[in-house]
């Protein structure tokens, strides 16, 4: 039995409107992505005042003194240090400050969920699915309608418009923005639905269970194959294919995606410069922004050999990017230029390139220890679990930046609403 949080007027205030913080939270992120590094803190309130108002203690070593608690500590003490040779280090520190709360706060928000009582788990649990249902129907109408309501509300509230380079104006009136500007929304998306069909699995009862998961899958599918964000295809794909794997030979699944991983983390600098090499930069089966990261992917890998061991440090690549734009050469047959773009659209690669060999095995340390834990799941909770892991490997390897706040922050939701999602689960038994 989960110990119950001690009675109170504080509390039980708290407790009725946590289902609503959560709902609104997770919402928010998904219609608007960069709120998600402010989200993540957000959520982390109502398990931690709950946690406090309980009078529940544990000590640092409960908290920290695991394998996934010791490798996020490890990659942020090396960040820290690393940041002292970055060219821009103002803005190094703060991001390696933003890790650290980031990592604080979610390590806070999980065990903080731990002593709550049923009620209040079930809460969280059906307000996650229920934003992340809505976000994702509101994304398919959104991509079916051109964006729709984002020109309705650009249209009401001037100050909502996105910059000129995102739409097109008639008569002052907003009459197109590009599709690709909810891109964000669907890395969110991508990231959160493993969790949230765990979660539909856990509180729905009878046939329902399979009903809400498919029917969630299916929407997002539908939404995500209309949309622009290539690499929100290739996580949903991938991740599908690793949820029935685990259905289906878990014990040939598990080291099949560990193995990815390790590839993935240690050997991305000579895969990009086989790639390039072998001229999947002209590839016409490689849709145009495919082509152009594998030429931006290369010309990093050569950058690593230069400095392999420690890189050029935290959140480097855009200031050197800026300084070369001007004078970067376009070669014959090329469509983009040799430079690094202002960050590598591959965290695996950015991390080698600003943060060398001992930030790349520190990394892939910290997702190992994350496999580990869900290794040690229950066999049940298990295909999601390492599901969600795929997607999230997947949305890193081939979209935004390592050091980009707001993905940072896409990360941290994905591992609360994991955490909801499994502690749910568990006591679904």
């Amino acid at each position: 039995m989960s110990p119950q949080p001690a009675p109170g007027h504080a509390h039980a205030v708290l407790d009725r409107t946590a289902h609503w913080l959560v709902f609104g939270t997770v919402l928010a992120t998904l219609f608007v992505p960069r709120l998600t590094h402010a989200a993540v803190i957000a959520l982390a309130v109502l398990p931690v005042a709950m946690l406090a108002m309980a009078g529940h203690r544990r000590s640092p070593s409960a908290t920290f003194m695991t394998p996934l608690g010791l490798a996020a500590i490890a990659f942020g003490i090396y960040v820290a240090i690393n940041a002292g040779w970055s060219v821009n280090r103002a803005e190094a520190y703060g991001k390696v400050l933003y890790y650290w709360v980031l990592a604080l706060t979610i390590a806070a928000a999980a065990r903080g969920l731990e002593p709550l009582d049923d009620g209040s788990i079930e809460r969280a649990s059906r307000a996650v699915l229920t934003a992340i249902a809505i976000g994702a129907a509101f994304l398919l109408v959104e991509v079916v309608s051109n964006l729709w309501l984002h020109r309705q509300l650009a249209n009401a509230i001037p100050a909502l418009r996105p910059s000129g380079k995102h739409m097109s104006v008639a008569n002052d009136m907003v009459v197109h923005i590009g599709e690709y500007f909810v891109n964000r929304s669907f890395a969110v998306l991508s990231l959160a639905l493993w969790p949230a069909i765990l979660i539909a699995r856990s509180i729905t009862n009878g046939g329902w269970r399979y009903s809400a998961a498919i029917g969630l899958y299916a929407v997002t599918a539908l939404a995500v194959f209309k949309s622009q964000h290539e690499t929100s295809m290739l996580a949903l794909v991938l991740s599908g294919i690793a949820f029935g794997g685990m259905l289906i030979a878990a014990r040939s699944m598990r080291p099949l995606i560990a193995a990815g991983w390790c590839i993935a983390t240690l050997l991305v600098v000579p895969i990009a410069m086989w790639s390039y090499q072998n001229g999947l930069h002209e590839a016409k089966w490689i849709p145009d922004t495919g082509r152009h990261r594998i030429v931006l992917w290369n010309v990093a890998a050569e950058r690593v050999v230069k400095a392999p061991l420690l890189g050029v440090g935290v959140a480097a690549t855009k200031e050197i990017d800026d300084l070369e734009r001007p004078t970067a050469e376009t070669r014959a047959g090329h469509s983009f230029p040799q430079r690094t773009g202002r960050h590598s659209h591959n965290v695996f690669m950015q991390t080698w390139y600003e943060l060398g060999a001992i930030g790349a095995v520190l990394l892939m340390l910290l997702g190992g220890a994350a496999l580990h834990w869900m290794w040690r799941l229950p066999p049940k909770i298990q295909p999601y679990a390492f599901a969600s892991f795929v997607a999230a490997v997947m949305t890193g390897a081939f979209s935004y930046g390592l050091w980009q706040t707001w993905f940072l922050g896409a990360f941290g939701i994905w591992a609360l609403t994991l955490a909801v999602a499994v502690e749910q689960a568990r006591r679904q038994g």
